[in-house]
């Protein structure tokens, strides 16, 4: 076997309707704030993590039972392959745009947001500007969007290696607790034959 864990994925639909929800709870809250439970948009947003890391635990566990491991750089390279172009590009576009129509006193700023949302730290960035997303008077940059972006890329670098963890020190404790049970059959034996 290849190791390929791709091969035996599965789209599930009720998980892709789910996100679809999801999305759908965004959109509506940006296109219309404060509607019904859509009002902040926290649900979506909330669901779409919850599927993120149901997936993403998914796609670890298959690979690890049917290789025995987990590539962390082939995990991390597929995220890289699927999420860094589409993002760079978009992060590109902006700043031709705040190049072309956005006045130079919001470049410097904006400029910092950018690298920030490249290198999936634009959550902590905000944070630390003390932005807060709904205020009415806050002028929001072109990519202070990819806070939920940054969240999603960091979980991928954190929650591969927590796993990994997990799994070694449950396989170090199962394989620890059979020994002991060895032993104990062994003296148990042992004390019959006597």
């Amino acid at each position: 076997m290849s190791g390929d864990v791709r091969a035996v994925t599965v789209v599930r639909s009720e998980v892709q309707a789910l996100r679809a929800v999801a999305v759908l709870g965004v959109v509506v809250f940006h296109v219309w704030p404060g509607v019904g439970m859509f009002s902040g948009g926290f649900l979506g947003v909330d669901i779409f993590f919850v599927i993120s890391g149901f997936l993403i635990t998914s796609h670890i566990l298959r690979e690890i039972a049917s290789s025995g491991r987990l590539s962390l750089g082939g995990f991390w390279l597929r995220r890289i392959r699927r999420l860094l172009p589409a993002a760079l590009s978009v992060l590109a576009a902006s700043l031709v745009m705040v190049w072309l129509w956005v006045p130079k006193v919001f470049w410097v700023a904006t400029l910092r947001q950018v690298v920030a949302s490249a290198l999936y730290f634009q959550n902590w960035v905000l944070a630390a500007d003390s932005v807060d997303y709904f205020a009415a008077d806050e002028t929001a940059t072109l990519v202070q969007h990819y806070w939920s972006l940054s969240v999603e890329e960091q979980f991928y670098i954190i929650w591969p290696l927590l796993t990994v963890l997990v799994v070694w020190l449950v396989a170090r404790i199962t394989r620890d607790f059979e020994r002991e049970r060895e032993r104990e059959r062994e003296r148990e034996t042992g004390e019959m034959v006597l």
